[in-house]
C-alpha cells in the first residue's frame, strides 16, 4: 500500500466526471490518500466562481 498526495484538482476529479477521473480512481484504488487542509478551502472558493 502506498501513500498518495492529491491536490485540489485531483480531489475534484474524484467527485465530478472529468477527463482523467476513471484513471485517477483506478490509480488510487487500494492506497491511502493524503490531502492538505487548504485543499478544502480551495475547492470551496473555486466553486464560487
Amino acid at each position: 500500500m502506498s501513500l498518495i498526495f492529491l491536490d485540489t484538482s485531483a480531489l475534484i476529479k474524484l467527485h465530478l466526471l472529468e477527463v482523467g477521473s476513471s484513471w485517477l480512481k483506478s490509480f488510487i484504488a487500494g492506497n491511502q490518500i493524503s490531502i492538505s487542509e487548504l485543499a478544502l478551502y480551495e475547492a470551496v472558493e473555486s466553486g464560487k466562481e
